[in-house]
């Protein structure tokens, strides 16, 4: 049987990751491991979201904020691309909450 997903109550600043069903795949969203396994299973092109970062760089990241799908806190342009490499980008959108199984 196929689950909905409600869409009652979103809005620009809602964490989807919150609702999420738990993870068929082993896959998270804007990293090159999942662009390599859309490409490789026939993608054409991949939908990809780009931060501002706060040394003038940019960061391939969902959300503009890092709560809702890392182990961070606040906005990601007001942090540096190193500091936001060394966050854990599965926390959240687990649906363990990151951690290893």
């Amino acid at each position: 049987m196929a689950q909905t997903f409600h869409m009652e109550g979103i809005t620009n600043d809602t964490c989807t990751a919150e609702r999420i069903y738990p993870p068929e795949h082993p896959y998270l969203e804007n990293t090159i491991a999942s662009m390599q396994a859309a490409f490789d299973r026939g993608a054409d092109v991949v939908e990809l979201d780009i931060q501002p970062t706060k040394d003038g760089q940019f960061a391939v990241f969902h959300n503009w904020t890092l709560g809702c799908r890392t182990n961070g806190e606040g906005v990601t342009r007001d942090f540096s691309l190193a500091h936001l490499q060394k966050l854990d980008i599965g926390y959240n959108y687990t649906a363990v909450k990151g951690a290893l199984l």
